[in-house]
């Protein structure tokens, strides 16, 4: 219990303090934003190459059940929302803010912290591997989404730069950490000092960026769809969670035991800190997305580690 105890300490207090920070005024509106880019464009790359870097070659046959268990997710979070959507009653601006926060988990900001914390490196690296490649699916689930519920359509051009600014930095990072691995390649002791005191800022500011974003602020009149929001994405998850297991385990054979709980983690996570993205692009309710994201967050702190102990004590052994 003491280790739980610790765990889930060691993700809340960096959270508590973005969010003093916020509250003091320390900083100023859109100075969070420059942080979050900091540690997606300039830490996040350093954390994922040293990871891979310094993996054990066997680990990375776990790559591809990884992403086939975040892929999977996915799809299965996509049709549920399809389906709510016409059966909300709600405006589209509610509908479309709703369907999006409940769609996308925090795999990679909240997850990567939550599973360092829980299952160490070797957890890391299968978290890495169950992100790789989320914004390339992010953004086409995102936006096939938008087109079939709000029928419209985005260019090629707006498409492919938008993925190539955000995907292409930790997709590159990983490949290289994998090549540099299998190849041998030894860096000099100076490189791989200054790579790792870049990765080690990534968890911390993580969390602390997660905690700046916090509003508590909350529309009574939303407190229904948010309700709804946080049953299916904290609590009615694992369904989508044992599934995907159980599928992965049918048709490929190599999934390790740290493999299928990190994904059963990453499951749980609470709504993803990139939902507003959607909003420049769709009719959408800021203030609903928001509260659903903090609220989300917040409760997630309590989930999480009873979702811990039930994957340790009971889901991993039924699933053997």
């Amino acid at each position: 219990m003491n280790i739980i105890l610790n765990t889930i300490l060691s993700i809340l207090i960096p959270i508590f303090f973005g969010f003093l920070i916020k509250n003091l005024k320390v900083f100023q509106d859109g100075d969070s934003l420059i942080i979050r880019k900091f540690v997606i464009r300039c830490t996040v790359p350093f954390i994922i190459f040293k990871n891979l870097y310094s993996a054990d070659i066997s680990e990375f046959s776990q790559l591809l059940p990884c992403f086939s268990g975040f892929l999977l997710i996915t799809i299965f979070y996509f049709v549920l929302v399809y389906i709510l959507y016409d059966i909300l009653k709600i405006s589209k601006p509610e509908k479309n803010s709703f369907s999006f926060s409940t769609m996308y988990g925090n795999y990679g900001y909240m997850g990567w912290g939550v599973v360092n914390s829980f299952y160490g490196e070797k957890g890391l690296n299968r978290s890495i591997f169950f992100t790789i490649f989320f914004w390339p699916i992010f953004l086409i689930t995102g936006f096939l989404f938008i087109f079939l519920k709000n029928h419209k359509g985005i260019s090629k051009k707006v498409f492919f730069k938008t993925t190539l600014i955000n995907a292409s930095i930790p997709i590159i990072s990983a490949i290289l950490g994998i090549l540099f691995n299998f190849f041998n390649i030894i860096l000099p002791q100076f490189i791989l000092n200054f790579i790792s005191s870049f990765s080690s800022l990534t968890i911390p500011l993580i969390l602390f960026t997660i905690g700046l974003e916090l509003n508590l602020k909350l529309n009574f009149s939303d407190t229904r769809l948010i309700f709804l929001s946080l049953i299916i994405r904290l609590l009615l998850s694992q369904i989508f969670g044992l599934i995907t297991i159980i599928i992965l385990k049918i048709f490929i054979k190599n999934i390790d035991t740290i493999t299928i709980k990190v994904i059963l983690i990453e499951t749980v996570m609470p709504t993803a800190t990139m939902t507003p993205f959607f909003s420049e692009y769709t009719e959408s309710n800021r203030s609903l997305i928001s509260s659903i994201i903090t609220f989300s967050t917040l409760i997630s702190l309590v989930t999480i580690p009873i979702w811990y102990v039930l994957i340790e004590k009971f889901l991993i052994n039924l699933l053997k």
